[in-house]
């Protein structure tokens, strides 16, 4: 099988449009990027320069980080090469070197400055090679110097093109329990901007300045009227005219209120500039009364007739009370000026560490003088929950607050849980803090697009990291920590967001801390169905017989029809791939033949029998850990939950055919792992009371044959017994070759 150019070519169109006619500026040049990008992917495809599919798409090794694109396509370029960056030519001015790669480079290796780094912590590794030069500090300072030539000689040919060296950093790294989503940096990237709102700002304005100048001009207007107030009725204005009488006082007031509009400066809307207009009559009529038309003089009565009538003259009661409405729906403090004192706050820590969930105290009283807010204002609590994403906090806690809202939001914070387990068997704490650094890095890594079965590079298979490895000390202890941390990442994952599968990233972190806990655990990813290759490898097999074994007799083994002893008799071979499995997979997926002529449906198809004779790693977790007895208590909230998601994926309202399809594979995906928890539950028959309650009360009569099907299987029946259809049963799977049943008409 082999990558067609045309996904490039696509990526590529879609991105010359965004970066032409996209409103906003920065998504103009994010998208120009892009472009720069997928047309070197392009010209390296045409050229024959990048083997897209392979794990050395390019003439470098595997343990060269890749500047990587959308689905997996390599660039061409280095994530550590490209032009040298400010923290380069600044240590290059400083050490008096030619501003080269390669002299950097030969500088850290040959100097005492990278040892220093390494006692100190004080350094920030952004890609994996920057630790390069560190643990070549590291091992000569532990005396493997033969190890240290070797690591050398390895970079050696890419000491011109690649960073070996880090990020210079103020503060040491931290080796702390908590984890965080991202670095303050980055969450103060996202709050300061400006986030004013003209529309708003421009009504405040008119609220809390221009109407009340406008208020008070009307009145000084109204003071030089002789007799009765001019007032609207059947024939027009009737009462007495403007600028008849001078009142004591008069012309001060006057003056007065036009020094305060010229300090205003422009007005900046129609009705304000009325207001200017008003004022700068007013001013005329106050050096000469006679210098204004009667035509303005009775546009000014129409006007003075007007406003007593709808608000009164300013200073009664009634215009106090409606004032004080006014003022009081407007004069809160602007969200962008309480984002400005919450921006300085931030700037003001470390902009590569976190913050602690402590809340925001009010404003200050020298805030409040900064930046015009009042003192005691309270943040909004929106803004709360933008800098929740850097606090610093233990996992679970950050789940509970929601911080971590998804399972795919926790394997992103998961590599700083394993880092920190496979780090505690080095024995010195510098050790520990590069290790960790590198596998962060590690993990920011963008994975290629590879066909026939070939892996990603493995953390171990870089040449540095590789030496560490080597350093490492299992002991039983540490193994019961790691032992401990998988557990509870499991729990977490299970409990927390019962209804989404295991996404890759998890299962790769939950892959890690089992190898360092010692546990041997087939982890399964998700397949791709658009690269799918017809057959899967041995773990997929070990899935499934455990799950078999577990599943035996439950409910999940009646919904879906499984043979248990089918699967047990599944020859298991360390083969890279196994046809028989596959071969089971297809017979389940039966018929694959329909209106969709889309090999991506009948891949996907085959592969959701595959996810689930191996519940998508649910069973291998509850059987290997045991999470059994910690589920038990949950069992109950976790199937509502999934049920919840599901009906309401499947109640979601879009025109996108797309979207409908990836609605409904999202609801099977949840619906099945439902079915699993209810396969434990106690209290399966009250269950089924409440759901069919729910569908009711939902008014889904199209769920029907879902919840039928379910209800059947409770009571005894299997899915591919006779009893089972007529009984009006039917298996929620998300994919189909035909119009899926469950589509909306």
């Amino acid at each position: 099988m082999r990558v067609n150019i045309g996904y490039a070519w696509g990526q590529l169109m879609r991105a010359r449009q965004t970066a032409a006619e996209h409103a906003d500026a920065d998504v103009r040049a994010r998208a120009g990027e892009a472009v720069a990008k997928w047309e070197n992917v392009i010209a390296g495809m045409q050229a024959g320069t990048i083997d897209v599919g392979t794990r050395t798409p390019t003439t470098a090794p595997t343990w060269v980080t890749l500047e990587v694109v959308t689905g997996g396509f390599a660039t061409g370029g280095f994530s550590a090469g490209g032009p040298l960056r400010a923290h380069e030519r600044a240590l290059a001015e400083r050490l008096g070197l030619a501003p080269k790669r390669v002299a950097l480079n030969l500088h850290y290796l040959a100097s005492a400055e990278a040892a220093e780094l390494v006692a100190s912590g004080q350094y920030r590794i952004e890609v994996p090679e920057e630790g390069a030069s560190l643990v070549v500090a590291w091992l000569r300072a532990r005396g493997e110097i033969d190890r240290a030539n070797d690591l050398v000689e390895t970079l050696s040919p890419w000491l011109e093109s690649l960073r070996f060296f880090p990020v210079p950093a103020e503060r040491p790294l931290e080796l702390k329990e908590s984890v965080r989503l991202q670095d303050l940096g980055t969450t103060l990237k996202g709050l300061d901007v400006d986030r004013r709102q003209p529309r708003f700002e421009t009504m405040r304005d008119a609220v809390l300045v221009w109407k009340p100048l406008r208020a008070r001009a009307i009145a000084l207007f109204a003071a030089t009227v002789d007799g009765e107030l001019p007032r609207l009725d059947a024939n027009g204005v009737s009462g007495g005219w403007p600028g008849t009488t001078i009142p004591d006082g008069w012309h001060a007031r006057v003056a007065e209120l036009a020094a305060e509009v010229g300090r205003l400066g422009q007005p900046r809307t129609a009705r304000a500039r009325e207001t200017a207009q008003l004022i700068s009559q007013l001013v005329r009529c106050s050096d000469d009364s006679q210098a204004l038309a009667k035509a303005e003089y009775q546009a000014i009565r129409r006007t003075i007739a007007r406003h007593l009538g709808a608000h009164g003259l300013a200073g009664s009661a009634e215009d106090d009370v409606r004032r004080g409405r006014e003022v009081q729906a407007v004069s809160a403090p602007l969200h962008a000026d309480l984002r400005r004192v919450l921006v300085a706050r931030l700037r003001a820590l470390p902009s590569d560490g976190g913050v602690e969930p402590v809340g925001f105290a009010s404003v200050s009283v020298d805030e409040a003088a900064r930046f015009g807010v009042p003192a005691g204002a309270a943040l909004p609590r929106y803004l709360e929950r933008k800098v929740a994403r850097s606090y610093d906090a233990p996992l679970q806690d950050l789940v509970d607050r929601g911080v971590i809202a998804s399972a795919e939001v926790l394997a992103r914070v998961l590599p700083q849980v394993t880092a920190r387990v496979r780090a505690e068997t080095l024995d010195d704490v510098a050790a520990r803090r590069l290790y960790s650094a590198l596998y962060a890095a590690f993990r920011r890594r963008r994975g290629l697009l590879l066909l026939d079965y070939q892996h990603q590079v493995r953390f171990h298979e870089l040449p540095w990291v590789a030496a560490l490895e080597a350093a490492r000390r299992a002991s039983a202890e540490s193994t019961g920590r790691a032992r401990k941390a998988v557990a509870a990442i499991g729990s977490v994952a299970l409990l927390a967001f019962p209804y989404t599968i295991t996404p890759n990233k998890l299962v790769t972190e939950l892959g890690a801390l089992a190898h360092a806990a010692d546990l041997e655990l087939p982890l399964v990813e998700e397949l791709a169905a658009d690269i799918f290759m017809g057959s899967f490898t041995p773990k997929f097999v070990a899935a499934a017989k455990i799950s078999a074994r577990l599943l035996r007799g439950t409910l999940y083994q009646r919904y879906f029809a499984i043979d248990v002893d089918e699967v047990l008799r599944i020859p298991t071979a360390n083969d890279q791939v196994l046809a028989e499995f596959a071969a089971l997979c297809e017979r389940r997926a039966a018929p694959l033949e329909g209106t969709s002529r889309s090999f991506v449906a009948r891949n996907g198809k085959v592969i959701e029998q595959a996810q689930i004779l191996t519940t998508h790693n649910l069973a291998v977790l509850v059987d290997a850990l045991p999470l059994r007895d910690e589920l038990a208590p949950h069992l109950r909230s976790v199937a509502e939950a999934c049920f919840h998601w599901a009906v309401g994926r499947m109640q979601l309202r879009t025109t996108k055919g797309h979207q409908v399809l990836i609605n409904l594979k999202n609801a099977a995906y949840a619906w099945r792992q439902m079915v699993f928890y209810l396969s434990f539950a106690p209290d399966l028959p009250e269950f089924l009371q409440w759901a069919r309650a729910e569908v009711e009360r939902r008014a889904f009569p199209r769920f029907e044959p879902v919840l039928r099907g379910l209800e059947l299987a409770a009571s005894g029946v299997a899915s591919n017994e006779p009893a089972f259809a007529t009984g009006g049963g039917r298996v929620f799977t998300g994919w189909s070759t035909d119009r899926h049943w469950l589509s909306p008409s």
